[in-house]
């Protein structure tokens, strides 16, 4: 059958400490306050980039620090998304 080396890429320990390391930061990503769940916004912004969260003094992830713009912004921009949508989906059923 042959080595499988040529089709595995060899990784270093580095790699996998780093991989580590992005797992931990999505997985601490998945952490939400209860007020952005209660939210009528949150099935569209889940609480935004994780990039955008502060870190609270209990260790845990606060709120996107741009909440309060996009609660704003999304009952401009979610029916107009909608629109285009329909309109896709009419252009596809041709």
């Amino acid at each position: 059958f042959g080595s499988l080396a040529p089709i595995i890429p060899y990784r270093s320990c580095k790699h996998y400490l780093e991989r580590e390391k992005e797992l931990g930061f999505v997985k601490q990503s998945l952490e939400v306050p209860v007020d952005c769940i209660q939210c009528q916004w949150f099935p569209v912004c889940r609480n935004g980039c994780r990039r955008n969260r502060d870190i609270m003094s209990d260790g845990s992830l606060g709120k996107d620090k741009y909440c309060e713009a996009w609660k704003l912004l999304y009952p401009y921009v979610v029916p107009r998304m909608q629109e285009i949508l329909r309109h896709i989906h009419k252009q596809q059923s041709f």
